[in-house]
């Protein structure tokens, strides 16, 4: 409680009055630079207008503003800044007002400095349970204490109005403002500077959280002498303390909402109140700021996470912003109240004591207490309850325990401060993680948990056999009732005989693989199931379909193959392996649907695997590293089924291929005189199969024997005429150039009159050939068109007729010429021979 004047000058009399915060004493912090505020780059001033104030408000800080100026903390200015003030009522009469800028708009622009303020909960850990007096000093206007600099002044400008004179003008602060993003953290690091020079009393323990500072002791002469230094250090270092706030040599104090007796710490009963005269919130903007109040007392209250669960839904975005409460609903907000008002008070951390953390999941939150031994009982130190992530609320229950043990260490981690903890649970912490994690954890998680339970020195997990639900606290201390491997397996495993080592003696042993990936824009999608010496069976599937689930399809095909045998299945999807072995069995049971209740991905492939998993007699699903270089067994596998499922995506692969086709001889030979004369000359001997084998008795064959072809690819035959398509892209003239005739042909190209090149066939065309009749035409359309040229020369001059004949025969002559070169020629004669021996024999 609060002391009074009287009782304070009773216990401190050698205290430097100018310390005391009064009109006309303002506080100025000594030796302390000015600050200055730098913008962000880019940002130049932001200009938000005045609200409207009511005439009652304005009034209300009209004292308030001319206190401020008399004492040089604010000034007449012209700033290209502003930002609006508000006028808030204090206390439940309303009869004071408190001025108040908001500065968000000039927050988004500063360069803003590293919050380096202490947690709360962190520094009540550090308050020695053995001190039972305390000293809270609070700092009236400690920002007001450090003065700006110059050229920062006119960041924190804004408009006044006089509420009498209706004069308005701006107004700006010469010292740090409230409201400012890095206030806090400027005043208490400068506090905390200052604070160094102070020479602490041995037995006296401090504690500074921005400007409230606490003064610990064992004894009340200590602790009087120390309230006393400190006071009077403040008072030289130019801070002002309020005496109205000051708790001097007090058992029990409040601090920072807490109030601290002998070695406890409990809700500071205003707070409380505060929080029980919350109406019933009708908006989800409420309900937050009502949650947001009491979870910073959830280290007081049993179960808040499991109390909270059914409020924390009603925030979320698809409700209403309006809510509508039922009856249960609102039995939880009273009920929550009441854990507050009836809060026990808590043992302060003792970090020279080893602690004891009892663990207990259910309804899929975490709910535990920090305890630490006191005499002969457990002393609770906190309250720890929070719901588990949706992944882990999917698990079963002994998996679920390992997710509630992590999180309860790293909530209790700000009370414990790296002491030793021994963890009290009812399932087998150690031995789950250990030999069923890998199968439900991703790395990073399992790697995780090992740190934080198995690795960390720091931490023993102890199992007991259950707790009692109202204290957290074990029964006895018998052994489990029960055998978490067991239950897992039977709450997880498609089928109780399910191994994940291989089976000795197995009748099958298959490496299956599914394949999924893009090759020039389309997408292909496989499957494959083989052995180490053959593929089995391998296919594309829909392009649709998922990796995933072309890894469900693969392994879902091999075990059909195994139906009635034992098999062993090997797969180096660990999705796959953890449908068979982990979570498959469970989405069965919640009708394939995730703990957030939606419907679970490649479920039609999940619910084949899981019924194809019961055909084998006896059947092992063994997970292994994918596309892994060496030469075991496992890696040969995996790269075959690697292999086979990608060509299978394509088509590629049909059922049931040798990967090693049997080679068998021809049953005759043929070989050429040139071959039985080299034969002869290197010793062979001709067998009585045909087949001519060397000194060494090996049979000797041509390195290539083509077959012969059963029909041309062509049906081009010397002497025919064809059109030859033209390579060049020329417009406005023909593709087809011709006609030509064939001279020489071959197996693929063909040779014709106006070229020497060979010409591929498939740029040839057959073609009739040329008629003697329209040459003749063409001879004599070309003769009369030059006979009348010739005749319209002879009309226009009569002295070039000479010209235009010679002309008009030169014509004829070069056109006779053209036709002719397109003839075949009468005087060779073509001759097809064998192959490419053409003969040709003049006339």
């Amino acid at each position: 409680m609060p002391q009074s004047n009287a009782s304070i000058e009773d216990s401190i009399i050698e205290v430097n009055p100018q310390v005391w915060a009064a009109p006309g004493n303002p506080a100025k912090a000594k030796g302390i630079p000015l600050i200055e505020i730098k913008l962000k780059s880019g940002k130049g001033p932001v200009q938000v207008k005045q609200y409207p104030l009511s005439q009652e408000g304005c009034k209300g800080l009209k004292p308030i503003i001319q206190d401020l100026i008399n004492e040089g903390k604010l000034e007449p200015c012209a700033s290209p800044f502003n930002t609006p003030i508000l006028a808030i009522p204090k206390g439940p009469e309303k009869k004071k007002w408190r001025l108040v800028q908001d500065l968000r708009a000039v927050n988004s622009i500063v360069e803003s400095r590293f919050p380096i303020v202490p947690n709360p909960h962190t520094l009540l850990v550090r308050i020695n349970p053995s001190h039972s007096w305390y000293s809270v000093v609070d700092l009236k206007d400690a920002y007001f204490s450090l003065e700006l600099h110059e050229n920062s002044r006119d960041l924190f400008a804004f408009e006044w109005e006089d509420p009498d004179t209706h004069v308005k003008h701006q107004l700006r602060w010469t010292v740090l403002p409230q409201g400012f993003v890095d206030s806090p953290v400027i005043f208490g690091t400068t506090l905390e500077k200052a604070l160094l020079d102070w020479p602490v009393p041995e037995g006296v323990q401090l504690l500074q959280f921005v400007d409230d500072l606490l003064l610990s002791g064992s004894s009340k002469q200590a602790l009087q002498a120390a309230t006393v230094s400190l006071l009077n250090f403040l008072g030289e270092k130019g801070y002002r303390v309020s005496k109205e706030k000051a708790q001097l040599c007090k058992e029990e104090v409040s601090y920072l909402g807490h109030r601290l007796h002998q070695g406890t710490k409990r809700l500071a009963p205003e707070r409380c109140e505060a929080i029980c005269r919350l109406p019933l919130p009708k908006t989800k903007k409420q309900l937050r700021a009502a949650l947001g109040m009491t979870g910073y007392c959830r280290s007081w209250i049993l179960d808040y996470g499991i109390l909270t669960q059914s409020l924390i839904k009603k925030t979320a975005a698809s409700e209403p912003e309006q809510l509508v409460w039922n009856s249960e609903e609102e039995a939880t907000w009273k009920k929550l109240k009441q854990a507050l008002m009836s809060a026990p008070a808590l043992g302060l951390s003792d970090l020279s004591k080893p602690f004891e953390l009892f663990v207990y999941e259910k309804q899929g939150c975490m709910t535990g207490v920090l305890t630490q031994k006191w005499g002969p009982t457990m002393r609770p130190v906190a309250y720890l309850s929070r719901q588990l992530d949706p992944v882990a609320r999917g698990w079963p229950a002994c998996l679920r325990e390992v997710a509630a043990v992590s999180m309860a260490l790293k909530d209790c981690l700000k009370m414990t401060l790296g002491g030793t903890v021994r963890v009290h649970a009812p399932h087998a912490v150690p031995e789950i993680l250990q030999q069923r994690g890998a199968k439900w954890l991703t790395n990073s998680h399992l790697i995780k948990y090992e740190a934080q339970m198995i690795e960390n020195d720091g931490i023993t997990i102890q199992a007991c056999n259950r707790l009692n639900p109202a204290t957290l606290l074990p029964y006895t201390d018998e052994k489990l009732i029960h055998d978490c491997l067991e239950n897992i397996d039977e709450a997880t495993m498609a089928r109780i005989d399910l191994k994940d080592q291989p089976l000795e003696n197995a009748e099958n042993e298959f490496f299956v693989d599914g394949s999924s990936f893009m090759e020039e824009g389309k997408r292909y999608t496989g499957y494959s199931v083989v052995t180490e010496h053959e593929t089995v069976k391998a296919g594309p599937l829909p392009a649709s379909w998922s990796a995933q689930a072309a890894e469900l399809h693969a392994l879902a095909r091999a075990l059909l193959l195994s139906k009635a045998t034992s098999v062993n299945v090997y797969t180096d999807s660990k999705y796959a392996f953890g449908v068979v072995h982990a979570f498959g069995a469970l989405w069965k049971e919640r009708g394939f649907l995730t703990a957030n209740g939606t419907p679970v991905q490649n479920q039609e492939r999940c619910e084949a695997l899981l019924s194809a998993i019961q055909e084998p007699k006896q059947v092992a699903v063994i997970h292994i590293r994918g596309h892994q270089k060496g030469g075991s067994k496992e890696a040969r596998g995996n790269r075959r089924a690697d292999e086979a499922a990608k060509k299978g995506a394509k088509g590629a692969v049909s059922t049931l291929c040798p990967l090693v086709p049997a080679f068998q001889l021809p049953p005759q030979p043929k070989y050429s005189v040139e071959e039985r004369h080299l034969a002869e000359k290197e010793g062979g001997i001709e067998q009585s199969d045909g087949w001519i084998c060397g000194p060494d008795g090996r049979p000797s064959a041509a390195a290539v024997q083509p077959l012969p072809l059963e029909f041309p690819v062509y049906s081009f035959q010397p002497g025919e005429w064809v059109l030859i398509k033209s390579c060049k892209d020329e417009p406005l003239t023909p593709k087809w150039k011709g006609p030509y005739q064939v001279l020489l042909i071959a197996d693929a190209a063909v040779k014709t009159t106006g070229s020497y090149k060979w010409i591929h066939h498939t740029r040839v065309k057959k073609t009739t050939p040329p008629v003697e009749n329209e040459e003749a035409d063409d001879g004599g359309s070309a003769k009369g068109l030059a006979a009348q040229t010739g005749a319209e020369n002879k009309e226009a001059d009569d002295g070039g007729t000479a010209n235009g004949l010679a002309a008009q025969k030169g014509e004829e002559d070069e056109e006779q010429t053209r036709i002719t070169a397109r003839q075949p020629s009468k005087e060779w004669e073509v001759i097809a021979g064998e192959g490419l021996k053409l003969l040709f024999r003049k006339n």
